[in-house]
C-alpha cells in the first residue's frame, strides 16, 4: 500500500514537473486501457509521454508492467526525439519506488549528461538527484554544508524548476535536525539570496526559537475545552501530558487515533493525560468524531482551522503533531507518534 501511494506521488510530481499537461479524458484513458500495452496515440512524442504518465498514475504499481512495455515501444518509435528524456525521468520515478536506487542514479546521470535533453528535464533530473541524497544527509553520510552547496549550485543553474522549493524545504529541514546547530544554521539560511530558502528558513527559525523557549520553562496554558471543561496546565503538574494537534479532516491524524486511544486507556490511571488542539472549523463534527472514536480527553477548539490561535502561537505548520510534557510541565518531546507508548512510560518513570 505504501509503495503504491509513493508511486502515485512521484508520478504526480513528474506530471507537474513536465511541460503543462492537458489531461486526457477518462474515456480516452479507458480506450487506451482496453488496447492493452499498445503505445498511446498522441499529436507528438511529448504528448505520448504525457499519456503514458497519466496511465501509470491511474494504475499505480499494477501499471508498471504495462509501462515497461510501452517505454520499449516508445524508444523504438521515437529513438531520437528529445521527449524520450522526459520518459527517462518517469523511469527514474519507477526505479525509486521499486527500491532500485542505483538504477535511478544511473538514469539521472544519463539525463543530466545528455546533449539533446530539454533544459527543464535536465533541471528536474538534477532536482531528483539531490532529493535522493536527502536521506544520506540525515544519516550523516553526506555533510550538510556540501549538500547545501550542491543545492545552491543547482538553483543557480536551473532557477525555474518547480521542484526547487521542495529542495529548499529539504535543506531547511536538514539544517534544523540538529538542535545544537539549528538556530545558527537557519539564521544563515534566512539571509540566503534565494528567496525560497530564505523564506522557509525564516519560518523554521521562528519554530525553533519557540520550541527552545517551551523546553526551558513550565508550560503556561489554560483554556475552556469544546465540551466546557476547564484546562489549566498548572494543575496538570505531576502528570505526563500529550498535546495532540489534529483535525477530523486529516487522514494521517485519524489513522493515529486507535493507537493513541489504546495508550491512553493503558496509562491514564498511571498519570497520563491528553489534551487535543483541533484545527477544525466544524464544532459539531469535532464533537461527534471525538465521541465515536473514544477521544474522551478535552479538546481546544476556536473554529479557525489552520489559523487556530494555539497552532499559530506555537508555530505548528503540519499535522498530526504530538508533543509530550513531563511531570514538571516542561516540553520534552516534539512531534512524537512512533513509539509513543514507550516515550510516555519513560516520562512517567522519571
Amino acid at each position: 500500500m505504501y509503495r503504491n501511494w509513493l508511486l502515485l506521488l512521484v508520478v504526480a510530481l513528474g506530471l507537474a514537473l513536465s511541460s503543462p499537461a492537458v489531461f486526457t479524458s477518462q474515456q480516452t484513458l479507458a480506450n487506451q486501457d482496453a488496447a492493452g500495452d499498445a503505445l498511446p496515440e498522441g499529436k507528438d512524442a511529448a504528448d505520448v509521454v504525457q499519456q503514458i504518465q497519466q496511465q501509470l498514475f491511474m494504475k499505480g504499481l499494477e501499471g508498471i508492467d504495462t509501462f515497461n512495455k510501452q517505454k520499449a515501444a516508445f524508444y523504438r518509435k521515437y529513438a531520437d526525439d528529445p521527449a524520450r528524456w522526459q520518459l527517462k525521468l518517469v523511469e527514474v520515478q519507477v526505479a525509486m519506488v521499486s527500491g532500485k536506487a542505483n538504477e535511478a542514479t544511473a538514469l539521472l546521470k544519463e539525463i543530466e549528461a545528455a546533449k539533446d535533453a530539454p533544459e527543464m528535464v535536465k533541471g528536474n533530473a538534477s532536482a531528483f538527484h539531490l532529493q535522493g541524497q536527502a536521506r544520506d544527509v540525515m544519516a550523516g553520510k553526506i555533510k550538510l554544508d556540501d549538500f547545501g552547496a550542491q543545492i545552491e549550485s543547482h538553483l543557480k543553474k536551473y532557477p525555474r524548476v518547480p521542484a526547487n522549493r521542495q529542495l529548499a524545504y529539504i535543506l531547511v529541514e536538514a539544517s534544523a535536525a540538529d538542535p545544537a546547530q539549528a538556530e545558527q544554521r537557519l539564521t544563515a539560511l534566512a539571509n540566503n539570496s534565494y528567496l525560497a530558502i530564505a523564506d522557509l528558513a525564516e519560518k523554521k527559525l521562528k519554530v525553533v526559537k519557540i520550541r527552545k523557549e517551551l523546553a526551558s520553562k513550565p508550560l503556561e496554558l489554560s483554556f475552556t475545552a469544546v465540551d466546557g471543561r476547564e484546562v489549566d496546565f498548572a494543575k496538570l503538574r505531576g502528570k505526563v501530558v500529550l498535546i495532540d494537534f489534529w483535525a477530523t479532516w486529516c487522514g494521517p491524524c485519524m489513522a493515529e487515533v486507535p493507537n493513541v486511544v489504546q495508550i491512553y486507556k493503558k496509562l491514564h490511571d498511571k498519570g497520563f493525560e491528553i489534551v487535543g488542539v483541533s484545527l477544525d472549523s466544524d464544532k459539531e463534527k469535532l464533537i461527534q468524531v471525538a465521541k465515536e472514536n473514544e477521544m474522551s480527553w478535552p479538546h481546544q477548539f476556536d473554529g479557525k482551522g489552520w489559523e487556530n490561535e494555539l497552532a499559530q502561537k506555537y508555530g505548528v505548520q503540519s499535522i498530526p503533531e504530538m508533543w509530550l510534557v513531563n511531570k514538571k510541565g516542561i516540553m520534552r518531546v516534539f512531534n512524537r507518534s512512533q513509539n509513543l507508548g514507550e516515550e510516555v512510560e519513560k516520562l512517567l518513570a522519571e
